[in-house]
């Protein structure tokens, strides 16, 4: 559960623009109709999505701007029912790592010290926190975080694609935690609708197999929802981990 009663949010840094969802012709693309205009938005979830990026679904869009992007808008936001929903792939680890810097985690309480993208021989992960801030830094505790997106009847399931960089993240938490480290997976429910998690085993039995090794050797796994609205995301309560 959170530390204290202070929301963690991080917020977009732009306003939203509304529109309606036309059609995804890769996993990286989508069109988007602006009152009455179609352009082409950068989708960076690339989950199948297909229960949310339905024809004429209410999305929101980033206005981005760069010499490399070859679109001028980010997908964020789609409306699912009555719940705004994040296909933002970026924002999952940006609020763990605002959350985690805070002690809004208690959960990781005993690693005040963070740092994200950490390398431990060949394998990077999320994060990497500390009891002590050491030069140089020595992690006690290695994170992977999975941004969940999919939820039926109040149960967010992941993945909603099979994953086999999800499969190897694990394998190297059980190796990990084998070795000595603290380990542990970190969902990110992107929407504010989920009563539990659990792995998805329908669509990625071995990803299912993966988590409850993990879980039976020790690798710490914790869930956390979020709200979303044209502003940011705000993380919620922990919500309970079924396998």
């Amino acid at each position: 559960m959170n530390k204290n009663n202070e929301e963690v949010k991080v917020c977009f840094g732009s306003k939203l623009i509304k529109g309606r969802f036309c059609s995804r012709p890769n996993r990286f693309l989508a069109y988007v109709d602006i009152e009455g205009e179609e352009v082409a938005a950068h989708v960076a979830d690339p989950g199948r999505l297909k229960e949310l990026l339905i024809p004429g679904a209410d999305v929101y869009l980033l206005p981005r701007e760069g010499e490399n992007r070859k679109t001028r808008w980010q997908l964020v936001l789609v409306k699912n029912a009555s719940v705004l929903v994040s296909v933002y792939s970026q924002l999952p680890n940006r609020l763990a790592y605002v959350a985690l810097n805070n002690g809004k985690i208690s959960e990781f309480a005993d690693f005040p010290h963070v740092k994200a993208e950490y390398t431990i021989g060949n394998s990077r992960f999320d994060f990497a926190l500390a009891k002590k801030n050491e030069d140089p830094f020595k992690p006690d505790c290695l994170v992977e975080v999975k941004s969940v997106t999919l939820v039926e009847n109040g149960v967010a399931l992941f993945p909603d694609a099979p994953t086999k960089r999800g499969v190897k993240h694990v394998n190297e938490l059980i190796r990990l935690k084998q070795s000595g480290y603290n380990a542990a997976v970190l969902f990110i429910v992107q929407r504010s609708d989920a009563k539990k998690v659990s792995p998805n085993r329908k669509t990625d039995p071995q990803f299912a197999k993966a988590l409850a090794k993990a879980k039976s050797v020790g690798v710490k796994i914790v869930a956390y929802g979020s709200r979303l609205d044209t502003g940011g995301i705000t993380l919620l309560e922990s919500v309970p981990v079924v396998l």
